[in-house]
């Protein structure tokens, strides 16, 4: 054999032995994330069944302090239940345009809403039900 030749062969020998050396480091990335995967599922099989039965108390109190301290003014809507109430009671049988005139004509002045509002109110409540 030449001197040529042993070069090239230990030049393939050094990439031959990077390339057990990364496919050992894969394997061993591999095990850890079928590891991580597997006590994730196990975790989701055990522990989501208990936390289905128990009612989340320490989010509820989180969601009303939230919605207590909403930045910006509240809608007349949401601040005024008889309002809402009689929304509620028409606003599948009408439309917007006819429950505006309907609480213009129930309601006072400082109390009605306008179509736009009550559009943009029954928007906002079909996102967040």
């Amino acid at each position: 054999m030449t001197a040529e030749q042993i070069k090239v062969m230990r030049e393939l020998l050094d990439g031959l032995q990077k390339i057990d050396r990364n496919l050992d480091m894969v394997l061993k990335v591999q095990a850890a994330w079928r590891s991580e995967l597997n006590a994730l599922s196990n975790a989701l099989q055990n522990g989501f069944e208990e936390r289905l039965q128990t009612p989340v108390k320490a989010l509820d109190i989180l969601s009303e302090h939230r919605r207590d301290h909403r930045p910006g003014k509240p809608s007349k809507i949401d601040s005024d239940p008889e309002l809402r109430a009689f929304i509620l009671d028409r606003i599948d049988m009408t439309t917007l345009e006819d429950l505006a005139d309907q609480i213009a004509a129930t309601f006072p002045p400082d109390r009605r809403v306008a179509k736009s509002a009550l559009h943009r109110w029954w928007r906002q409540r079909q996102t967040t039900e």
